[in-house]
């Protein structure tokens, strides 16, 4: 599965807001999805840098992230 439909209809702008998006799909466990955000200097990053972050971490690939 991956965030492309949905993320068209609704493009992310914030970690937050593409947090939510992956919960919605459930494509990240909640727990992995919170430590990633919880992550010192993650907070303000844009939801591509989070992305980037996720995909780093192997919780995501980067045909998902699309």
């Amino acid at each position: 599965m991956s965030l492309g439909g949905v993320a068209n209809r609704m493009k992310p702008t914030t970690a937050d807001d593409l947090a939510q998006l992956i919960r919605g799909v459930d494509l990240v466990p909640s727990a992995e999805l919170d430590a990633a955000l919880r992550t010192p200097g993650q907070a303000d990053l844009s939801a591509e840098e989070f992305g980037g972050l996720l995909v780093r971490r192997e919780l995501l690939t980067g045909y998902q992230l699309e």
